[in-house]
């Protein structure tokens, strides 16, 4: 405990965690092993940002709103 007490302390003060971190290496993970053996470094990449960006454009899409017409 006292050893860790820092990284502890830091936690409780900014409820800051690297759960986002994790998730996206797990997912980064998945895709490589969905890769089954490709070799090109560029495609693993490409793949990497496309399954990145879909989520976060449908979530930025979520959030505009439509002008309604009077």
């Amino acid at each position: 405990m006292c050893r860790w007490w820092a990284e502890i302390e830091v936690l409780i003060v900014t409820s800051a965690t690297t759960a986002n971190v994790e998730a996206n290496n797990t997912a980064i993970n998945y895709i490589k092993g969905a890769a089954r053996g490709c070799r090109n470094p560029a495609n693993h990449k490409s793949r990497i940002f496309l399954r990145s960006a879909a989520p976060m454009q449908h979530e930025h899409s979520s959030q505009q709103t439509i002008p309604r017409e009077p």
